[in-house]
Parts: C-alpha cells; structure tokens; sequence
C-alpha cells in the first residue's frame, strides 16, 4: 500500500502595494507545490493580501495548475505614497485599516492552524503572535541596509528617506526578533539559486 500524503498548511500574507511581492510569493507557491508532489506531500496554501498584490495573485490564481486559497485583504489607503500619510485622518485610517487586517488575519490563523506562515513585506505581526506556526521572512531589508552603508547612499526626498530608514530599519527588527527564518532575494551571489 502506497504511502499517505500529508497535509500541510501554509498561510502566506504579502503587502500589496504593487506586483513585486506577490510575483515572489506565487513563484514560491509554484516551487513549494512541486516539491511537495515530489515527496507525495500535500499542502494546503491560504494566501493573503491586498491592492495590486492582490489583483496580481488573483489573475495568477485563474492561470497556475496550483489550487490555493486567496483573501483579500483591507486596502490601505494612499500606501502608494508615503508622503501622503502625513495628515491626521490620512493616519487615523492607516492604523484603523492595519487593525481590522491584524483582526482578520489572527481569526483565519487560528481557525487554519498553519504549519508555517510566510510573510512578504508583511507588517501584521500581532495577527500571528499567538500560532506556533514557524515564521517565514521573505526581504531584503538586511541586504538594502549593508548596500545603503557600503555605498553612502543618501535620499533624494523626505518621503524616501522616511522609506528606506523607518521601514528598512522595522523590517530588519521584526525580522531578527519575530521570524525563525529569512529568505533574501539577493543579486549578490548568482549562483545561490
């Protein structure tokens, strides 16, 4: 008698403010499944997210033989531009938005129990505190900041400073504290694929 698939959950949550990320996560979507046929796993993908990222991952969803779950997430408003989010309504609802999806999300962790949670540019950490899922980081905030000192980059704008500094510096942060492993795209070392 053959030998029994295993079912393995996965939660996948990728920032949605444009194709990058989601394109990274259907191409791990793609490569986890094959392995998984290849040792007659199975795996159950719940994907998460939000704008382009979303619209990117639902037109992937129709054309890919991968079957997964896709949830679309609340949309930030004026996440395109970080300029934009200055004034105090502008905030108000980034923070009530970044709420309501830290709600969603730990409601459909619980539910889902996932094996692993692998998370793209993803900044809903409260949402996964509670799972004793694995915690998968998918950036480059290490990478961007060893470039940014070793080649004496310097903004060109308050808004891509803010950027680069804020956001560049929290990724590295939760990423050292909160996840068991990070994956860095990195074009430093070609032949690490």
């Amino acid at each position: 008698m053959g030998k029994t698939a295993r079912k393995n959950k996965i939660v996948i949550v990728c920032a949605g403010l444009g194709m990058g990320n989601a394109s990274r996560v259907a191409a791990v979507i793609e490569s986890l499944s094959s392995r998984a046929i290849h040792n007659d796993d199975a795996i159950a993908f719940h994907v998460f997210s939000w704008g382009q990222g979303f619209q990117f991952l639902k037109a992937f969803r129709s054309k890919c033989r991968v079957e997964f779950d896709l949830t679309e997430l609340h949309a930030y408003p004026s996440a395109h531009s970080v300029d934009s989010i200055a004034s105090p309504l502008a905030v108000w609802k980034y923070v009530s938005t970044f709420f309501k999806n830290v709600r969603a999300l730990r409601k459909r962790v619980q539910r889902i129990q996932p094996n692993v949670i692998i998370l793209d540019s993803d900044y809903h950490f409260p949402a996964y505190f509670s799972s004793r899922a694995e915690k998968v980081f998918i950036g480059q905030a290490f990478d961007v900041l060893e470039r940014v000192k070793e080649h004496s980059f310097r903004a060109d704008s308050w808004g891509e400073s803010l950027n680069l500094f804020v956001r560049e510096n929290l990724d590295s942060i939760l990423q050292k504290n909160f996840c068991s492993l990070v994956l860095v795209p990195s074009f430093s070392d070609p032949g690490a694929l």
